[in-house]
């Protein structure tokens, strides 16, 4: 079974996520900021991370660069207000950049690409 970790300071976006993908058959853990994610990228192993750009303390980019530390193959899907420009990219790899409210078929969708399906 794939694991998946969520990162996102917004509780709704975590509880839809986490009952959504596991519905689809993902194991999924959900973290409330940046260092709870971190903490969590070492003990559950996922197999791709979702992670909110914008949250509180520490942001995604910041999450992003410490997650490519330590698992630099790692396919990240970065869930975000609206897509940045080029210029504004990280420049640290997200495979995909989906906007919020995320559409669900269309996450399964990346999902599949990035990992395959459960």
């Amino acid at each position: 079974m794939h694991r998946i970790l969520v990162i996102d300071d917004d509780p709704s976006v975590c509880s839809f996520l986490r009952r959504g993908l596991t519905l689809a058959g993902f194991a999924v853990q959900t973290a409330a900021d940046g260092p709870a994610g971190l903490e969590a990228l070492e003990r559950f192993a996922p197999h791709l991370v979702i992670l909110d750009r914008k949250m509180g303390g520490m942001s995604g980019p910041e999450v992003l660069a410490r997650l490519r530390e330590r698992r630099p193959r790692l396919p990240v899907i970065m869930l975000t207000g609206r897509v940045p420009e080029d210029s504004e990219d990280d420049g640290l790899g997200v495979e995909a950049y989906l906007v919020k409210p995320v559409e669900f078929q269309q996450l399964l969708g990346t999902i599949g690409a990035l990992i395959g399906r459960p």
